[in-house]
């Protein structure tokens, strides 16, 4: 007949229990927050030597409020150098005739082929 093979499954620890495991975890996210949870398991069995599942630091980022959504940038839409570029330029050009306005070539970078693509 047939004989049946056992394999001995690799069991896995789901629980982050240590504080200090905890910090280290903490100040991984922190110092990269787009850290991903396989990364930071990775460096948690080099680091620490302890085996952990990615669900787990993934469940004890949760827990503390962290989560896998990134922060919104939150910039200037025109940088300040840019800013005041433009404002000594409509200053320089404000008391202007409206004839001087016919003669300024104005663009939005859009290229226009008039004869040929370029394709």
């Amino acid at each position: 007949m047939y004989k049946t093979q056992s394999f001995k499954i690799r069991r896995v620890p789901l629980v982050v229990e240590v504080t200090r495991d905890k910090r280290y975890l903490f100040n991984n996210i922190k110092e990269n927050p787009k850290t991903s949870a396989l990364k930071v398991t990775r460096s948690i069995e080099l680091e620490l030597g302890k085996i952990v599942h990615a669900e787990c630091v993934r469940k004890v980022l949760q827990k503390s409020g962290y989560n896998g959504r990134s922060v919104k940038r939150i910039k200037p839409r025109i940088s300040d150098v840019n800013r005041t570029e433009r404002l000594k330029f409509g200053r320089k050009y404000e008391n202007e005739e409206h004839s001087f306005c016919d003669k300024v070539l104005s663009t939005d970078e859009t290229k226009v082929n008039l004869l040929q693509s370029d394709g």
